[in-house]
């Protein structure tokens, strides 16, 4: 007469249950674990698309506005309305503020000590009208290296151009924005407006 096999699992059988699902387990984490790496990753880059956009149309706003001292309004006011460098610019522009005025400003765009992009403004007021407007500043994007800046001449000073200083600003202006990791952003071009209609009364 034979006898019945023994009921329940053998200790072989749970050590070979055990191995199956740590192995299952690690495979699983592994997995996850690569999952949020990309999702991060994914995040981290769409807020940089993002970050790169927003620069770019506060740039544009700001840069399309500089403006020429043949301008009546600013005669008196600015020696050069625009004054450019390699990795720096000051020109003369136009803004709307908060009392919902289209003021001229004096801007100024560069990188500063702590490594950000940092937009530097003040009201432009007429000589002796009333005291100056203090300089204020705002963080444009944080952990920039650098900016690279040219300028093209147009017809007056055909070409490429390190540096600008004129009444009237670059037909074209060349910005290229370098980040602490990653690489360059795209080049943005940008015609300040003031160049075009000087161009166009020529």
């Amino acid at each position: 007469m034979r006898r019945g096999h023994p009921a329940g699992f053998t200790l072989l059988e749970m050590l070979v249950v055990t191995v199956v699902m740590g192995l299952l387990f690690v495979m699983l984490a592994g997995g996850v674990s690569f999952g949020m790496r990309g999702w991060s990753r994914q995040d981290s880059g769409a807020d940089r698309l993002a970050a790169e956009v927003e620069t770019e149309a506060a740039l544009r706003r700001l840069l399309v506005t500089a403006q020429s001292t043949k301008d009546n309004r600013l005669a008196g006011v600015a020696k050069a309305a625009f004054s450019g460098l390699a990795d720096r610019v000051l020109f003369v522009g136009s803004a709307k503020l908060d009392d919902d005025r289209r003021r001229d400003i004096e801007i100024a765009i560069g990188v500063d000590s702590q490594r950000r992009l940092m937009l530097r403004w003040r009201i432009l007021r007429s000589p002796g009208c009333s005291p100056t407007d203090p300089m204020r500043e705002e963080v444009l994007t944080p952990a920039v290296t650098a900016l690279h800046v040219r300028y093209w001449g147009g017809d007056a000073a055909p070409g490429w151009h390190p540096v600008w200083s004129a009444n009237t600003p670059p037909a074209l202006i060349g910005l290229t924005i370098v980040p602490i990791r990653g690489k360059p952003w795209t080049e943005i071009m940008i015609h300040p407006l003031a160049a075009q209609n000087d161009h166009d009364t020529n």
